[in-house]
């Protein structure tokens, strides 16, 4: 083998490994921007792309404190991590999670729909990227 073949293998086996890197941080950054999976037994009745309303809502057949217990712990079993839990004392059947994984913040609302119906909804929250809202124009007098 001469030395110019021995540099094309070289260069051929660094062009090899670099496309294989590629793949990975590609895969792992692909990985990173998919949605989360809400709870089993979530069925969803609403999507919407736009970034500019919630990225699906839908119910679970669960009353509303087992259905918090099932988000919070499908949440964690994806890595995500509880910043904030909001709720109101005058609307006991209310309750917003900011979830957060490295960069990537989803906002969940669940509710109570009846004694064994829950609803959820979740999205990206606008902090990553999602589109901004619509500015509202004011009617002038």
């Amino acid at each position: 083998m001469t030395d110019a073949t021995s540099g094309l293998c070289h260069c051929a086996a660094a062009r090899l490994r670099a496309a294989a890197l590629f793949t990975i941080v590609a895969m792992v950054a692909f990985s990173a921007l998919a949605a989360p999976k809400m709870p089993l037994g979530f069925v969803a009745t609403n999507r919407d792309d736009s970034g500019l309303t919630w990225a699906e809502t839908g119910t679970i057949g669960l009353g509303f404190a087992e259905a918090t217990a099932r988000i919070k712990s499908s949440m964690r079993s994806q890595g995500y991590k509880l910043k904030h839990e909001i709720f109101e004392k005058s609307l006991p059947g209310i309750r917003f999670f900011l979830w957060q994984k490295g960069a990537e913040e989803v906002i969940v609302m669940a509710w109570t729909i009846d004694f064994r119906t829950s609803g959820i909804s979740w999205g990206l929250s606008a902090k990553e990227g999602a589109a901004a809202p619509v500015p509202v124009k004011k009617e002038k007098k």
